[in-house]
């Protein structure tokens, strides 16, 4: 807005911007020429003749309309001046200022958002405040918002008395809004973010044609940015198997913990921190760059999936805290994998070896219900083959009727499983068919340096098998045959306390050739089959079994 200050005395030609709302201030002195013009004054230019204080109205002023949109406007204190562009109909008394008498409103706008930042193609709200900060009232009142490129309306919603007009595209008006001295109104648009990154710049504007007159008119546009990017890289996400179905980008709530959905994780989005299936979680980490310290969260179901680990994360159901021997604490509801027709289980392939990194996998329980060949080792709850060590298995539950935990050498000669912690798991292995000689083993580990196997409650044939003969596939590969020794170095470093060995009950080796020996006549609670020693103090370790003669069998 252009302030034009005529000078007493002096003949002004003053030519304004037709675009822009212009004060003409008239100062004390003698202007009597009629060549004292203001062209292109419009309906917001106001006359400044606050230099007069005996001028209190238009009463006070002589308007002579001339001809071709002109008014004459004079007085014996200030001579005469000439407006063109307006009409004398046109000129009201808001186009002059008065000393001590001009009230007027005084419009603002303020501008924000749901979010700084967002996805791209995310949901976003923009929320305009405006106010009338002025001593006059206002109506008619229009507010004009430019939207970002690429931001797509859905809804807009307007108050006192704004209602939403079709507009250009790109761009939002409220119209009719009134507003008393001092009254405010909210405006929402909401709609959906650009779809490519960048920063999203949208501009509001009170009285965009300035046809309202104000004490100022700075105060009138409000502009705010919104950043569009890539998702922040998640150390957390959620897994919920109720939410098989759901649309990608949904806002989604679950309930990890299952203690019921009064407190449920909300606002997650589908596909960026929630998912149906744990291998998706687990995906979705390892492509966008998750450290391996991330977690993965999962809620109370059934998952009928073989989940693998290709980076070390930690994976936590909603028992992870709560351990199943003691009942140290009351467990929720569970979640079961592998409980399906096809199995399941949890496996690793970390062939990478700087993804060495810790693995945590705490509060399943593991149901396979696999009933493998005769004399084959299969249906694994969590198979350590390949898995580069460093894991932690803790307060599970193990249903499984062949391998609770496992892992199976793939490469003659290389210790491929180091590191590893077994705790407060409760292993209940039975059920199955005998006839089919299914081992029932609660641990089977070849060629493990490092091992600490604690406070376990063990209810299988056999509790621990330490390095198990070769299987048939094992002994093709390796041209050895099937039941022979494991290659390479034996199995050292376990640590083997505070473990109950329980439920045992007979079962005979497997007479056939094809069957691997892994419960030897006895029933021994611990079976070493190769040549390591290893720390297992017997009287940590309890066995409740009247067969079961001794914890080792070398």
């Amino acid at each position: 807005m252009a302030t034009i200050n005529l000078t007493a005395g002096v003949n002004d030609v003053v030519q304004g911007n037709p675009a822009e709302a212009d004060i003409v201030v008239v100062p004390a002195g003698s202007l009597i020429t009629e060549n004292d013009f203001v062209f292109n004054f419009q309906t917001p230019d106001r006359l400044d003749l606050t230099a007069f204080p005996v001028l209190t109205s238009t009463n006070d002023v002589f308007i002579q309309p001339l001809q071709g949109g002109a008014v004459r406007v004079s007085s014996p204190l200030f001579g005469q001046i000439t407006l063109i562009g307006i009409t004398a109909a046109q000129l009201t008394q808001n186009n002059f200022i008065f000393a001590g008498t001009q009230n007027l409103a005084d419009l603002t706008i303020q501008k924000s958002a749901s979010a700084t930042s967002v996805l791209p193609g995310g949901n976003l709200t923009y929320t305009l405040v405006v106010s009338n900060v002025g001593q006059a009232g206002a109506s008619g009142i229009v507010v004009r918002d430019t939207l970002p490129p690429g931001f797509t309306i859905t809804s807009t919603v307007g108050a006192g008395g704004f209602t939403t007009t079709p507009s250009a595209a790109g761009t939002v008006e409220f119209t009719g809004g009134t507003l008393a001295p001092g009254a405010s109104a909210t405006l929402t648009i909401t709609g959906t973010a650009p779809a490519t990154a960048g920063t999203a710049i949208n501009t509001a504007v009170v009285d965009p044609g300035g046809l309202i007159p104000e004490v100022t008119e700075a105060n009138n546009t409000a502009t705010f940015a919104v950043t569009v990017g890539a998702a922040p890289i998640p150390t957390a996400v959620y897994v919920d198997d109720n939410l098989a179905g759901t649309a990608a980008g949904a806002t989604v709530a679950v309930d990890p913990d299952g203690t019921g959905p009064q407190q449920p994780v909300t606002g997650l989005v589908f596909g960026q921190t929630a998912f149906a299936s744990i291998q998706n979680a687990l995906d979705f980490l390892l492509g966008v760059g998750a450290p391996a310290n991330a977690t993965v969260f999962v809620a109370p179901g059934t998952y009928n999936e073989f989940v693998n680990f290709v980076r070390p994360f930690i994976l936590l159901g909603p028992n992870a805290n709560i351990d199943p021997v003691t009942q140290g604490g009351t467990r929720v509801d569970e979640a079961i994998i592998g409980s399906g027709v096809n199995g399941g289980g949890i496996g690793f392939e970390r062939t990478v070896p700087s993804n060495n990194g810790p693995v945590t996998i705490a509060g399943f329980s593991f149901a396979s219900k696999i009933q493998p060949a005769p004399g084959t080792l299969g249906g694994y709850g969590i198979d350590l083959t390949d898995s580069n060590g460093n894991v932690t298995i803790r307060n599970n539950i193990f249903e499984n009727d062949v391998v609770g935990i496992g892992n199976r050498i793939s490469s003659q000669g290389v210790s491929i499983t180091s590191n590893i912690i077994i705790e407060q798991n409760l292993f209940n292995m039975s059920g199955g068919t005998p006839t089919l000689q299914t081992p029932f083993v609660a641990m089977a580990l070849q060629q493990v340096n490092g091992a600490a196997i604690r406070n376990n409650r063990i209810n299988a044939a056999t509790g621990l098998a330490i390095d198990p003969r070769l299987t048939p596939s094992q002994a093709q590969r390796f041209g050895q045959p099937v039941g022979s020794p494991v290659p390479g170095a034996p199995s050292s470093g376990f640590n083997v306390t505070g473990n109950l060995f329980t439920g045992f009950f007979p079962y005979p080796t497997p007479a056939s050739p094809l069957a691997p020996p892994l419960s030897p006549s006895g029933q021994q609670a611990i079976v070493n089959f190769g040549s390591g020693t290893f720390s297992i103090d017997d009287a940590s370790n309890s066995l409740v079994q009247p067969n079961v003669t001794g914890l080792t069998l070398v």
